[in-house]
């Protein structure tokens, strides 16, 4: 079988995240006392397949494939398990973004109102420059308007991207092929 540089098998020109595990009971969270079909996946094995899609890409991943040793299993939920774990992290990780996107938008207003404000205080004492208080005071003033206006530019510019290409590769995995093999 063809392996791509990272290692992982190739099937149809993409690449198969491989998973050797024991036990139906070794996909899931051992604490998490949810029916089977809602039980979170085992944190290693969620990390290994979220690290393994990130460093193959999306675009080069075709499919999942879990092995399983032991023969007396049912494994008919693992598929479907595995999907709407993938699906609810997806919809969680899309909630966060827009908490995020209502804080900035929030806080832009807050920022906004703040630097206008500031603006006009600041335009008041530009009248008497020479005095060494109302400078300061004006450039106070300026630099509390910008300065507020801070959080809402690292929401827009910084903070959502990064939960966007999460929820992005969440949602790869809970619509990517799965196949569930008895060894």
């Amino acid at each position: 079988m063809l392996l791509n540089k990272h290692g992982y098998p190739i099937e149809d020109n993409k690449a198969i995240i491989e998973v050797n595990l024991n036990r139906i009971e070794d996909v899931f969270e051992p604490k998490d006392p949810s029916p089977l079909k809602q039980r979170d996946l085992e944190s290693s094995l969620e990390e290994y397949i979220l690290s393994s899609v990130e460093e193959i890409g999306e675009s080069r991943t075709g499919q999942l494939k879990f092995y399983f040793r032991d023969e007396n299993q049912n494994l008919d939920n693992v598929e479907s398990s595995v999907r709407n774990f993938f699906n609810y992290r997806a919809d969680m990780a899309q909630k966060k973004i827009q908490r995020i996107l209502e804080i900035g938008v929030k806080s832009l207003v807050i920022g906004l109102v703040a630097l206008i404000t500031s603006l006009f205080v600041a335009r008041y004492f530009e009248k008497s420059q020479e005095e060494f208080l109302p400078k300061v005071l004006s450039e106070g003033a300026i630099l509390f308007g910008w300065v507020s206006m801070w959080k809402p530019i690292n929401i827009f510019m910084y903070e959502w991207w990064p939960i966007y290409e999460e929820y992005r590769r969440l949602r790869f995995l809970a619509q990517v092929k799965i196949s569930v093999i008895q060894l």
